[in-house]
């Protein structure tokens, strides 16, 4: 296939819309191979904030000298933004490889189990690009919601929820607290989980990581944040967990709320850290400090300001 024809393809089976579960992934990653299996890193819940998360978390790994993939959702422009090597997306030609390669395994899937949905493919697909890619660690943005989402396949070891608010409400429920119990459905054993969610979504992640004997790091707690607006530079936090307290860090994100993702980004370095991934103090504040999430409050030109 070429470029076109894959993309063709792949927004053919928008028809089959949403269709929440992991039946399909799974068997579309058994017949690659489960690459899934493969991976560590930091899987990105929450209803604002994920990407930002995501960017800064792979631009801190990458600063450490790391292969990072990245899973970021929904695309700007282009699907190849969906799957990224340390944060170059993948090629045209790449991709239309890729799916064409593919190709017989979802037809297979489609026989057993009905067609798979676009989202599904594009996360097997990435996950067996980055297998083949040899990365060092994984981090990925959640679709949609947590428990059914497709890269709920995913175990890496450090599962962070941004925050819960009313959002997709006829796929994930009409309360808050029935949407946390969704994104908290990415909390797994013997891993270590990440909020900045508060009441009262915040006690049904709180019960999520009992029930699942994995220590949970809260924003307002475990993670305590001071920040400062710089402008259009962005703004600088002042960031305190379990491990350290890291002073003045720099993130050229606008907005306040930035300050709270990097608090959460900062807590999953540390998280990756305790598992044995080496990433120094001055790694950090590099790489937040050169984070990028084009086409989000982006700032293109500076005489006069350009967003």
């Amino acid at each position: 296939m070429t470029y076109q024809e894959s993309l063709d393809y792949l927004t053919s089976l928008g028809r089959f819309g949403i269709k929440l579960g992991l039946e399909r992934t799974l068997a579309l990653l058994r017949e690659l191979g489960d690459p899934q299996d493969l991976f560590q890193g930091v899987l990105v819940a929450g209803t604002n904030g994920k990407g930002s998360v995501c960017a800064m978390v792979a631009s801190v790994l990458q600063a450490g000298g790391y292969r990072v993939g990245l899973m970021p959702k929904p695309h700007l422009i282009s699907y190849t933004e969906r799957i990224q090597v340390n944060q170059l997306p993948i090629t045209e030609d790449a991709f239309a490889a890729l799916l064409t390669e593919l190709q017989p395994a979802i037809n297979k899937v489609a026989a057993e189990l009905g067609p798979p949905t676009e989202f599904e493919i594009l996360t097997s697909a990435a996950l067996y690009y980055f297998a083949r890619a040899g990365i060092d660690l994984l981090v990925s943005e959640v679709g949609l919601g947590g428990r059914l989402d497709s890269t709920n396949v995913l175990d890496l070891g450090v599962s962070v929820i941004t925050n819960i608010a009313l959002d997709h409400t006829q796929y994930l429920g009409s309360t808050l607290e029935a949407i946390a119990a969704e994104k908290a459905g990415i909390l797994k054993k013997d891993s270590i989980a990440i909020t900045g969610a508060q009441p009262p979504a915040l006690a049904v992640i709180e019960a999520a990581a009992q029930t699942q004997h994995i220590p949970l790091l809260r924003l307002g707690q475990e993670i305590e944040l001071a920040s400062t607006d710089k402008g259009w530079a962005g703004v600088q936090a002042t960031v305190t967990t379990p491990a350290g307290t890291y002073r003045d860090l720099r993130i050229p994100l606008l907005g306040l709320h930035q300050a709270e993702n990097a608090a959460l980004a900062v807590a999953a370095i540390d998280a990756l850290r305790s598992r044995g991934w080496e990433v120094s103090d001055g790694v950090l504040r590099d790489g937040l400090a050169r984070t990028r999430w084009p086409g989000r409050l982006e700032v293109l030109d500076r005489n006069p300001i350009v967003l």
